[in-house]
C-alpha cells in the first residue's frame, strides 16, 4: 500500500469514530426539575430545588449544588382581625320564617328559657356557596340560632366573643350521605330524652383533668347529639355551645332542655 493510500485509510477511520460518537441518540435527554407550587407549603418544600433529594441527575453527577430558591419572609405585625360572625362570606342573616322555609329538617330549635335576661335571637344560614344558596337536602349546610346580648352581637363580634359575653349558639347541621358526622369524645349526658355528648375547651387548663376537658384557644362547652335520616338520606345533628366559665354544667343542660321547637 502506498503512503497516499495509507493516509486516506487513516482519515476514513477517524471520520467513522468521531461521526459515530456525535450521532449517538441512545443517551437520554437531561431532565428538568419542576418547582411549580402545588398548593401546600409541605409540597412546595418537597419540590424545591434546594432539597438535595430533588436535585437534577446532572447536578448530582457533576457534584454541583442545585440553586436554592429564595423563600419569602414571614409576615410581621399583628394578625388580621377575625371577621364578625355575620360578616363571613359563607353566612347569611335570615329571619325565622326564611329559616323554616329553607331548612327541611326538624326539629328546628329556638330559645326557651334564656340563661340571663336581655338576649336576642339571630338566625343564620351557612353553606359553601353562601347562605341559602346551598341545598340542605344535598350538601353540608348549617342553620344557626345565635342568642346574643347587645352590644356583643353577631354583626360586630366573632363567634367566640359572643359566647364570652354570655351568649349561646344552637347549630343544626346536615351531613349528606358519605359524610357522616364525627362522633366526638366526651361525657355522656341525657338531654331532651336522648343520649348526647358533652365536651369542654379551656383557654387555661382546667384544674380537673378529664378526657373531655381540653386546653384550646377558647372557652366552650358543647352538647351534641345526632340522628340518621330515613332512607339513607344522611344525618342531622344539633350542637349547643356556651361558655363553661360563665355557666355550670347544670345551667347548660337546663338551657338545652328548655329549647322549644319553632313553628
Amino acid at each position: 500500500m502506498t503512503s497516499t493510500n495509507r493516509n486516506l485509510a487513516l482519515v476514513l477511520v477517524v471520520l467513522l469514530v468521531t461521526g459515530g460518537c456525535g450521532n449517538d441518540r441512545t443517551r437520554p435527554p437531561r431532565q428538568r426539575v419542576s418547582v411549580t407550587p402545588s398548593g401546600t407549603a409541605s409540597e412546595l418544600a418537597e419540590q424545591s430545588p434546594a432539597n438535595p433529594a430533588n436535585a437534577s441527575p446532572a447536578a448530582k453527577k457533576d457534584g454541583t449544588k442545585a440553586r436554592a430558591t429564595q423563600r419569602p419572609a414571614m409576615p410581621t405585625g399583628p394578625l388580621p382581625t377575625p371577621a364578625p360572625f355575620a360578616k363571613e362570606k359563607v353566612r347569611e342573616r335570615i329571619t325565622l320564617e326564611q329559616a323554616l322555609e329553607w331548612w327541611p329538617h326538624r326539629p328546628v330549635l329556638r330559645v326557651g328559657t334564656a340563661p340571663k335576661p336581655g338576649g336576642e335571637e339571630a338566625w343564620f344560614a351557612t353553606s359553601k356557596d353562601g347562605g341559602r344558596k346551598g341545598d340542605p337536602n344535598k350538601e353540608y349546610t348549617i342553620l344557626t340560632l345565635v342568642l346574643q346580648y347587645p352590644p356583643d352581637t353577631a354583626e360586630t363580634k366573632t363567634y367566640y366573643q359572643i359566647t364570652d359575653a354570655g351568649g349561646a349558639t344552637i347549630s343544626m347541621r346536615f351531613f349528606p350521605p358519605g359524610l357522616p358526622p364525627k362522633t366526638p369524645g366526651g361525657k355522656q349526658v341525657l338531654v331532651r330524652n336522648r343520649p348526647a355528648t358533652m365536651w369542654e375547651l379551656y383557654k387555661q387548663p382546667h384544674p380537673e383533668k378529664t378526657a373531655w376537658r381540653e386546653f384550646a384557644d377558647q372557652d366552650i362547652r358543647a352538647v351534641n347529639w345526632s340522628e340518621a335520616l330515613p332512607n339513607d338520606r344522611g344525618h342531622v345533628d344539633w350542637i349547643v355551645e356556651m361558655n363553661p366559665r360563665l355557666y355550670s354544667e347544670e345551667q347548660t343542660l337546663e338551657f338545652v332542655n328548655s329549647l322549644v321547637e319553632a313553628s
